[in-house]
């Protein structure tokens, strides 16, 4: 593989990332290549279309990044554990008191909207975890589920790929709201 195009997530047999509604529309159009290349006529464009998505999900997996709106679920084995914060010796409240639960971190920002947070119980049933028991911080990136105080993760889920989460990321739904830096490499990768 090229080194230059080798993604900077590494892949994991704990987790699993995948697209169920791609970006209606490319972050670059079939005009903006043409106008680079100086080709006037439209013998070329479904071949140039074809090379703007391959482009795109090239820079997408190297940038580990959503260009345009679009649906991803993302699945991992099992939720974040706590973890138990310095302490004296002296515990003075329940155990579950003093554990702090880790944030479940989703990949591939930036985070628009989280749709929701699922996990299949150990009869694989899926259940979903109620929207009041957490909050979603966006502005960190990746943007990470948080659960409120005194709430903890579900016990009892299967062994393997138990969590699933389901979220929209992207710049936007235009092509105008994706960064000029990352339209030009696209462009700029097409030309080559």
């Amino acid at each position: 593989m090229i080194p230059a195009l080798r993604s900077r997530w590494t892949p994991d047999p704990r987790w699993a990332l995948k697209v169920t509604v791609p970006p209606a529309i490319e972050p670059v159009s079939v005009e903006q290549v043409k106008a680079m290349l100086g080709i006037t006529t439209d013998t070329r464009d479904a071949t140039i279309a074809m090379q703007i998505t391959i482009a795109r999900t090239l820079a997408e997996e190297f940038t580990a990044r959503a260009f345009i709106t679009q649906t991803i679920q993302y699945q991992v084995d099992r939720f974040p554990p706590g973890r138990i914060p310095w302490w004296d010796g002296t515990i003075q409240a329940p155990l579950r008191a003093f554990i702090s639960q880790e944030p479940l971190l989703l990949p591939r920002p930036p985070l628009v909207t989280l749709t929701s947070v699922q996990y299949y119980d150990e009869s694989n049933t899926l259940r979903t975890i109620d929207s009041s028991s957490y909050y979603v911080d966006s502005i960190t990136e990746p943007a990470r589920v948080v659960l409120n105080p005194g709430v903890s993760w579900p016990t009892g889920v299967r062994d393997r790929a138990a969590v699933l989460v389901t979220y929209n990321a992207g710049y936007g739904a235009t092509s105008a709201s994706v960064p000029m830096g990352i339209q030009q490499a696209i462009i700029a990768h097409v030309s080559d």
